[in-house]
């Protein structure tokens, strides 16, 4: 039962730490810019949105937006502020810079001019939040979309530190919590049977509970 608990507990931890790395982490998109705007948006009690940016008393700020097109021709709209010193810590200041790279990127369908955004966070049209551009560069072609490197190593690093955790909680469940259960099993139980103490015994005088 405990170990059946440890691993829904286990579970929900990787569920966390998966939501958690999937709004943090940053994403490629190749885009085509159709337009870059500034938009009054209500901000107040919203997570969604940088810390850095300040906000008039009734909750609302101006906001830059670049609405972009995918190669499929699926829209995707970006908000574009900075990080500052908060969190994700990615230290960004430049966002009027990347806003006037996006504004310099617009194209038409006809004659498309391929930019690879580089953002973080999630879109809902339900909440109104957008994802937040870090970068934002021009590529030839949407084939010359680089790999996410930085994503795979810090994806590769947790799977192994996670690996690394199960393991050590399962030898210390094995040494410690099991033994302990089985001497309050026996204390209800009242059995003195002398051959399942004797194979009690060798349990009994190790580790930690032993001592």
């Amino acid at each position: 039962m405990m170990r059946k608990l440890s691993l829904i507990l286990f579970a929900g931890l990787v569920v966390i730490v998966a939501g958690f790395l999937s709004y943090t982490l940053p994403r490629q998109y190749v885009v085509r810019v159709v337009n870059t705007e500034i938009q009054r948006i209500d901000t107040s009690g919203s997570w969604f949105y940088a810390n850095s940016e300040s906000s008039s008393s009734d909750g609302t700020r101006d906001v830059k937006i670049i609405q972009t097109i995918r190669e499929g021709g699926q829209p995707k709209v970006f908000r574009n502020e900075d990080t500052g010193w908060g969190w994700p810590p990615y230290f960004k200041f430049d966002s009027a810079n990347v806003q006037a790279q996006a504004s310099d990127l617009i194209s038409s369908s006809d004659n498309p001019n391929w930019a690879l955004v580089k953002s973080y966070g999630w879109r809902s049209e339900l909440f109104s939040i957008y994802p937040n551009v870090l970068k934002v560069r021009n590529i030839p072609t949407p084939q010359d979309k680089p790999w996410p490197v930085f994503n795979i190593v810090v994806i590769l690093a947790l799977i192994a530190l996670a690996a690394l955790a199960w393991r050590a909680m399962s030898r210390f469940w094995d040494r410690r919590i099991d033994p302990a259960i089985d001497r309050v099993a026996d204390v209800f139980d009242g059995d003195d049977d002398d051959d399942r103490a004797a194979d009690r015994a060798p349990v009994k005088n190790k580790g930690w509970f032993g001592r």
